[in-house]
């Protein structure tokens, strides 16, 4: 009981400290916000606020993402890193607390001594001790308090940085398989244009062979068929590379990936609405990470401050001692000691200077990279802003002149066969709807992609349907 009271005394001695906690005070640098983004044309709610599965309507892409979020490494070792930093903060908060220990044990002496015939006696002198002891560091100039500080905005870092791996995790397996399609999509219209090319070429030698068409004529044909030909192997060998990235993504061996829907037949919003400016240091993990980092780096500051104050420890023990295994005698001899001490520092020869400059130094060197990460982020919205606008802009270009190409072809084919132009008018036409098919291709995919990537620079898609961390992997 006596123990206790002494604990709790203790206690309110230490609460009374509390306004002694020396350092500075957190405070948000300034930054100027604009009070839109550059282009931005809507005013509506950002679209980072609508989840990911939500976004992204392929059910075949939803379930890769959902093994990636499950499965990817980098996820897993991020999410060990918060576990450290969670028994980091643990660690530093029980330094607040007094620390408990409790000791027993049992000694024997042996001595010699002559008897009163001059004979060598041996006795025995038995100690048995058992304590109770307590120790504790006064945090009065709140070092120990800015340690458990710091270790608390460790931790809220890590657990932003593990978001931001998370929000790139899905927003590269998306652009991944975009990417895929495209490259399906590709090969498709390769395969195809190969098929008539070969049709072509048999036409003209039929032709050459009734002496209606030169032999430059089927030569240019064979060319153009081996040409088109040579692209084939390229294109596969890009697939498969894609499937190897993308099944490393989710966290598997590569494998062949299914598919979903085509190319074509991805959904993306028309508009995107992006919100404020001001709402983005809310909402992108890497901005709410940065300020975190900057938070530790002031409260270490203040650990650097109270290394110049002197550091009070208390300690206290109570037990028994005892020469007999006697009960009564071994209750009877009780003792306890109390005991206090002081460290303060002289000479450091500058080491506590030192080490306050460069906490110093750290704090604003996290200053600037929060502001910096700010500054960065906007740059990043309105870049994705531009791509997503003048993709689409080049998407609608690109569809038309693939229907020109295709109406050019017609005509090119039809004067051919009536003589009117050469060979070479129907190789230019269909060259012209080869590429125009591949860039319009090109211009889809590059489209989907611009909106993965702004809906990535809006800070979205990092949480979980639960919104609660997965502990499946939480060291016990």
């Amino acid at each position: 009981m006596k123990i206790i009271i002494k604990v709790l005394f203790s206690l309110l001695i230490f609460y009374g400290f509390n306004a002694c906690k020396v350092g500075p005070k957190y405070e948000r640098p300034e930054t100027v916000s604009p009070e839109k983004f550059r282009f931005d044309e809507v005013e509506q709610d950002s679209i980072s606020n609508i989840e990911w599965w939500d976004i992204y309507q392929d059910t075949i892409l939803q379930r890769l993402i959902k093994k990636g979020l499950e499965n990817n490494r980098d996820i897993r070792i991020a999410t060990q890193r918060l576990y450290g930093a969670m028994a980091s903060r643990d660690i530093a908060k029980s330094d607040l607390f007094p620390q408990f220990g409790v000791n027993a044990g049992i000694e024997r002496e042996s001595s010699f001594s002559e008897d009163s015939n001059g004979n060598l006696q041996n006795s025995y002198d038995d100690e048995l001790v058992a304590t109770v002891g307590l120790s504790w560091e006064l945090d009065i100039w709140g070092k120990i308090r800015h340690g458990k500080d710091a270790a608390t905005f460790s931790l809220l870092a890590k657990e932003e940085n593990r978001k931001s791996i998370i929000l790139l995790t899905v927003s590269t397996i998306a652009n991944d398989y975009f990417s895929l399609r495209d490259l399906d999509n590709k090969l498709r219209i390769t395969i195809n244009t190969v098929e008539a090319r070969e049709e072509a070429r048999r036409i003209a030698e039929l032709r050459f062979k009734g002496g209606i068409s030169t032999e430059m004529t089927l030569r240019q044909a064979e060319v153009e068929l081996t040409q088109t030909q040579s692209i084939i192997p390229t294109i596969e060998e890009s697939i498969a590379h894609l499937e190897n990235e993308i099944s490393v993504l989710i966290g598997e061996n590569p494998n062949v990936i299914t598919r979903g829907d085509s190319l074509f037949q991805q959904k993306i919003p028309s508009i995107i609405p992006v919100g404020l400016p001001s709402e983005l240091l809310l909402r992108r993990p890497d901005i709410i990470a940065a300020e975190n980092a900057l938070k530790q780096a002031t409260s270490e500051v203040g650990i650097a401050q109270a290394n110049f104050f002197p550091s009070i420890a208390l300690t206290t023990s109570t037990g028994y001692n005892s020469s007999s295994l006697a009960s009564s005698s071994f209750i009877e001899s009780p003792y306890w000691i109390l005991a206090g001490g002081l460290i303060t520092p002289i000479f450091t020869w500058g080491k506590l200077k030192g080490q306050k400059k460069l906490a110093m130094a750290n704090m604003m060197e996290e200053m600037e990279d929060y502001k910096y990460t700010i500054l960065n982020s906007f740059r990043e919205v309105d870049d994705a802003l531009i791509s997503f606008k003048k993709s689409k802009e080049i998407r609608i270009a690109n569809e038309l002149v693939l229907t020109k190409s295709k109406q050019y072809l017609r005509l090119a084919e039809l004067q051919y066969f009536n003589g009117i132009v050469s060979y070479l008018g129907v190789l230019d036409a269909q060259r012209t709807v080869f590429e125009a098919e591949i860039t319009t291709s090109e211009a889809f995919k590059r489209e989907l992609i611009s909106g993965v990537n702004l809906y990535k620079a809006l800070g979205g898609g990092w949480y979980s349907r639960s919104g609660e961390l997965n502990t499946e992997f939480m060291p016990q």
